[in-house]
């Protein structure tokens, strides 16, 4: 007879998801504290982007153990900082990369706008950190970190087939996206999405999935992302650019802003090339096998229920 057992209990899902979800609170609430002593530092609005990317994938992870409600709003609020940050973090990385070498007098009109364009962005950052805001997040936070769970699990399928199942949503994505069109950037742009995705959901399981296979698998997964992410990086340089190229009066500023534009097009299309050429060389076959094999059990049985 199938005993069931609430996932409240310290040795089911309950007891696998509520320190995750402290840990990850506790690093968020940390980096919104890092912005707000400088909203100006660009290593702390990355933590900031990171650590609302990895409690939104807590939060998914765990959604079926969560009232439906709270998670929503706190995703929300969350979602909310972490695209905020996202726009800081971009332009951030565009103007270091502007910076690295002498720029000409029309350039610098060019990163003076995208300067101005950061202190916008960093007070809308501000707002969205206020005290008040700070607060409602802290409650909800604390509220769903207590809130228990949702429901039971059948303790006879183990918490290796529960940790699976969580995790089995965001690994058929994240391969489905794997055989997109990837000469376009935004399918692109979407398997670097769901990649990290997945990276920070297997992330949450290493215990009760085989860690050996996990470890693979997130290693391959950092790997894409790195390769990637200077792709994603040209992209948003060749969009911000663009918005810049369509605001100065200054005929001289505009042609100089399109042109920095084209280049960073130019860039993108080059490592797109490099990229490509390593997926189809056998990165996209070994890197999907590893996904697959993180969802399996010792015996090298299928765990993803």
């Amino acid at each position: 007879m199938t005993t069931r057992t609430k996932t409240g209990d310290s040795a089911g899902p309950w007891g696998v998801a509520q320190p995750l979800l402290v840990e990850r609170s506790q690093a968020l609430l940390a980096a919104i504290q890092s912005c707000c002593n400088s909203v100006d530092d660009p290593d702390h609005i990355h933590d900031l982007r990171v650590a609302s990317r990895r409690l939104e994938s807590a939060l998914k992870s765990f959604a079926s153990l969560l009232p439906t409600n709270q998670r929503r709003r706190l995703k929300k609020q969350v979602r909310s900082i972490r695209r905020a940050a996202g726009q800081l973090r971009d332009l951030d990385v565009l103007l270091l990369q502007l910076t690295k070498s002498p720029v000409d007098s029309g350039e610098e009109v060019v990163i003076s706008a995208l300067r101005e364009e950061r202190q916008l962005l960093a007070q809308d950052l501000t707002r969205r950190l206020s005290h008040e805001e700070q607060e409602r997040l802290r409650r909800r936070l604390q509220d769903i970190a207590g809130s228990g769970c949702n429901g039971s699990y059948e303790s006879t399928t183990g918490l290796s087939e529960w940790a699976a199942a969580q995790v089995q949503p965001t690994s058929s994505r994240f391969l489905d996206a794997a055989q997109g069109d990837l000469l376009k950037t935004k399918d692109l742009h979407q398997l670097r999405l769901r990649g990290k995705q997945l990276r920070y959901s297997l992330e949450l399981f290493q215990t009760q999935l085989d860690r050996n296979r996990v470890s693979r698998a997130l290693k391959a997964l950092r790997d894409i992302q790195e390769r990637l992410g200077d792709m994603n990086d040209h992209s948003s340089a060749h969009q911000l650019l663009s918005e810049v190229a369509a605001l100065p009066p200054d005929e001289t500023v505009r042609k100089i802003a399109r042109r920095m534009a084209r280049q960073e097009k130019r860039f993108l299309k080059r490592d797109r090339r490099r990229f490509l050429k390593w997926w189809h060389a056998g990165a996209a076959r070994r890197i999907g096998k590893r996904i697959r094999h993180s969802m399996l059990d010792a015996a090298g049985a299928p765990v993803d229920s």
